[in-house]
């Protein structure tokens, strides 16, 4: 549940649009452990974990190479996040 309602992508991507930049979302990945945790792959060159819990809550944004991220991967146990970017110079 999102705010005391039921998750449906519908209405994950509608709460992400409102707080997200004008960049594109590449990924969207929920963790495997069943939490309400998200994490979002950018082109504005940011992954961002949202926890979804917590109403109006703002994401942990990591920001690493100055490339667009396009994909994004979470491990089984929840304890490492990969992505992969793509330089387009």
């Amino acid at each position: 549940h999102i705010m005391g309602e039921p998750v449906t992508n519908k209405k994950v991507i509608s709460h992400l649009k409102k707080q997200l930049k004008p960049a594109p979302v590449r990924d969207l990945v929920f963790t495997p452990n069943g939490s309400l945790t998200l994490v979002s792959a950018s082109r504005d060159k940011t992954l961002r974990i949202w926890d979804l819990a917590k109403k109006g809550a703002s994401p942990h944004v990591l920001r690493g190479p100055d490339y667009w991220v396009f994909r994004c991967s979470i491990s089984p146990d929840c304890s490492v996040i990969a992505s992969v970017s793509v330089c387009l110079h």
